[in-house]
């Protein structure tokens, strides 16, 4: 078959903690490596032709759907030849983007999330035009006890934080385009002769000011050396939610709750900032800037 996917065996969440012993490992201290965690997927493609030994450039794409069919985690991996292919799913799901990592480019691989709970999920291949599909099933821990309800609530709560983070990454985003467009402003008006020139260049100046103000309320400053952390900004809440939220084998408590209100209340707050500043100060920008020949405004 042009594409196989064979019987995944069942993947297991598996609580780890530190070994005992050094932490930091030097050259002369042996350590064995841990078995890879997650669903260890295998599938096969086959040559399109007789000729044909090696596939340039192809990617293979693994969607994992769970039970009510919701598409809950994207792959992919770049086969370069034909025959047994292995990928690992870390049994997580789909995550969102911090505001303190950059846009990514068109096709990037999406960011991996919270763990998912036990349960059978689809996960289907898809590579030229054929595909093919295998189930996975997902257990508990075996010497753990699993507390399903616990597990729920804990994951409903990180996708309330992935809710808050989204928002606050989306106005950072908008405010590294309207940085970004003041600078092609900036460059055509160095082609340009018109009248307020200079002012128009001073403008562009303050609101890269008040820009920079904006984003350091919603993630930590840039081109600062040293460790920098201001508790207080948004992707710190952000941070601090997700920890106290810790993984599956926790228990739902107040502290969580708490942590999520902070960070809900500051990207709030830096969200709410950043609309005004679009909705005023931006707005008179583009205004003044639509005097020249010239408009690589986005909004």
């Amino acid at each position: 078959q042009p594409l196989y996917a064979f019987p995944a065996p069942d993947a297991y969440l598996f609580a780890y903690k530190e070994a005992a012993g050094t932490r930091f490992m030097a050259d002369a201290i042996y350590r064995g490596d841990d078995r890879t965690p997650g669903a260890l997927l295998t599938y096969s493609v086959k040559a399109t032709s007789k000729q044909d030994t090696t596939i340039k450039s192809d990617t293979v794409k693994l969607q994992i759907t769970d039970a009510q069919g919701t598409v809950i985690r994207n792959l992919f991996q770049v086969v370069e030849k034909p025959g047994l292919q292995r990928i690992t799913w870390r049994m997580d799901k789909r995550g969102v983007r911090s505001p303190e990592s950059p846009k990514p480019k068109a096709g990037a691989p999406e960011p991996g999330g919270y763990s998912v709970l036990p349960g059978t999920y689809t996960v289907k291949f898809s590579f030229a035009g054929q595909e093919a599909s295998t189930q996975v099933v997902v257990k508990p821990d075996p010497r753990l006890t699993f507390n399903q309800a616990a597990a729920v609530q804990l994951s409903q709560k990180f996708d309330r934080v992935n809710q808050i983070m989204e928002k606050a990454t989306t106005a950072v985003d908008r405010l590294n385009e309207a940085k970004a467009t003041i600078a092609k402003v900036n460059a055509a008006l160095e082609e340009s002769d018109i009248d307020g020139k200079e002012d128009l260049k001073k403008q562009g100046a303050e609101l890269e000011k008040k820009i920079a103000v904006l984003k350091e309320r919603l993630r930590s400053k840039e081109d600062v050396q040293g460790i920098y952390d201001d508790p207080t900004v948004a992707s710190s809440r952000l941070s601090m939610a997700m920890y106290e939220i810790g993984g599956t084998y926790g228990q739902p408590n107040t502290n969580q709750d708490a942590a999520i209100a902070q960070a809900e209340k500051a990207t709030d707050e830096g969200v709410a900032n950043t609309n005004t500043f679009f909705e005023n100060e931006w707005k008179a920008y583009k205004e003044k800037a639509g005097t020249i020949n010239f408009s690589p405004f986005k909004d």
